[in-house]
């Protein structure tokens, strides 16, 4: 699917002609419309609004989060559409789709970025997690390069990255729940 969202001029004719594939493209790109679009989008705008809940300047950083994450998840719906008339047949679409899908990966990680400095300014191991998500943002850079690299980019840094950093995070909010003064420490 990934190699479809970057690349769509190649693969579009391909599904467009065989029915089954363009069925089997079709339900999945209803299905990240309708689910995964709005988990992420949850997820990420959560994230927002705990960090711009803080006491500390750090909030602008979660308003930040959220807006990355609304256009993110704007440009992920755009992409779909686009890859949906691509398969239909409709082979002018295929740029568009691209360039939304290219924004939908900026976005994420930009906004993953915003995450890093909350984390970046503790003193405990967690700081760690803060180096995690700063990084994602050199591989969001690195999509603006007008070279075709958009592929392994995103498929052999910027996913495992955003996964990463993800799972961390999930990793250390559940220690912060289940250890009050860890909570303290982090989070007022």
């Amino acid at each position: 699917m990934l190699a479809l969202q970057l690349n769509p001029k190649d693969h579009c004719p391909s599904i467009a002609q065989d029915v089954t594939t363009k069925m089997n493209v079709r339900e999945s790109l209803q299905r990240d419309s309708w689910y995964f679009v709005p988990a992420y989008t949850v997820l990420f705008v959560a994230l927002g609004l705990a960090v711009f809940s803080r006491r500390q300047p750090i909030w602008l950083y979660g308003l930040g989060i959220v807006l990355l994450t609304i256009f993110a998840a704007g440009s992920d719906l755009l992409e779909n559409h686009y890859l949906e008339s691509c398969i239909d047949g409709n082979y002018l679409a295929a740029g568009l789709a691209r360039r939304w899908a290219l924004r939908k990966w900026e976005f994420l990680s930009f906004a993953t970025v915003a995450a890093a400095p909350s984390f970046l300014i503790r003193s405990d191991w967690t700081q760690k997690i803060g180096y995690v998500l700063a990084t994602a943002g050199i591989p969001g850079l690195l999509l603006f390069v007008p070279v075709d690299l958009a592929y392994p980019v995103v498929n052999y840094a910027l996913r495992p990255l955003l996964g990463l950093g993800l799972v961390l995070m999930l990793l250390t909010f559940v220690r912060d729940l289940m250890n009050p003064d860890s909570q303290k420490a982090h989070w007022q």
